[in-house]
Parts: structure tokens; sequence; C-alpha cells
């Protein structure tokens, strides 16, 4: 439990590093769209390389075509994830932006959880997740007025 714990937080940082990473990018490139396209491009290179040495098992390609076709919207949502995340990160900083898409995701991963939505086993919702969902939005509140009362930021 605690290397998923430590894995899930890994990812997370991840993200942060990658997001400031594709901001530098994205004002070099071709802005959000084309910082995304260098993401995936890369990525997609890194996930060929990792199947090639057998990292995770290698996947049943045929099993993936037989899976319905909304099934495949996971890398288009990643695509407006990355192009959208450097939008904001551009204007609002990445610790905002950071904090905004944590939000987002907290939201929606409820919403999935609470009605059994895209195929998930339904887990009710209980207020001390509402009221995580509120600290975070105040937290998120607070960043973005720390972040316009700082001159310079």
């Amino acid at each position: 439990m605690i290397g998923l714990l430590l894995g899930a937080l890994g990812a997370g940082l991840g993200l942060g590093a990658g997001l400031a990473i594709n901001t530098r990018m994205s004002r070099h490139t071709a802005g959000p769209v084309g910082a995304s396209l260098i993401n995936f491009l890369v990525g997609a290179l890194v996930a060929l390389v990792l199947v090639l040495f057998g990292v995770g098992g290698r996947p049943d390609l045929n099993a993936a075509w037989a899976l319905p076709l909304g099934t495949f919207l996971g890398g288009a949502v990643g695509a407006l994830y990355v192009a959208l995340s450097l939008s904001a990160a551009a204007s609002l900083g990445v610790t905002v932006s950071t904090a905004l898409v944590v939000l987002g995701q907290l939201i929606v991963s409820r919403l999935v959880d609470a009605f059994g939505w895209l195929g998930q086993p339904v887990r009710p919702l209980e207020w001390p997740q509402v009221l995580g969902a509120a600290l975070l939005l105040g937290a998120v509140a607070y960043l973005q007025w720390e972040r316009n009362r700082t001159p310079g930021s």
C-alpha cells in the first residue's frame, strides 16, 4: 500500500514538474497545442521503448481494438489537458493552475465514483470528501489572491 501511495505522489510530482517544463516549451514552440503535440510524441516514444523492453508486460493490441470507441477518448482528454493546463499556467502560474487541475480532478473523480460512471463501481459521496473539495477551492482562491498581491507575479 505504501508503494502505491508513493507512486501516486511521484506521479503528481512529475505532473507538476512536467507542467513547468511544458509551459517553457509552449513559449518557444507553437504555443500550448504545439507543446502538447511534442509532449505526446515524446511520451509515445518513451512508451514504445518501455514496451520494447517488456516493462509492464506487452499490450494486447487485438484486445484494445475490440474495446468500444469511447475507450480511446482518454488520449483526446490527455491532449486537451496538456494544452489547457499550459494555457492556464502561462497566465495563472504553475501553482494556481496545478491546484485548479487537482480540484477539477477531485470533482470529476467523485462524480464518477458516486454515480458509477465509465464502468466504475459506485462509491457513495460522503461529507468529508465535500469538505476536502471546499478546502481545496479555498486554497485555490488564496493562492490566486496571493499571486495578485505579489508584485511581478
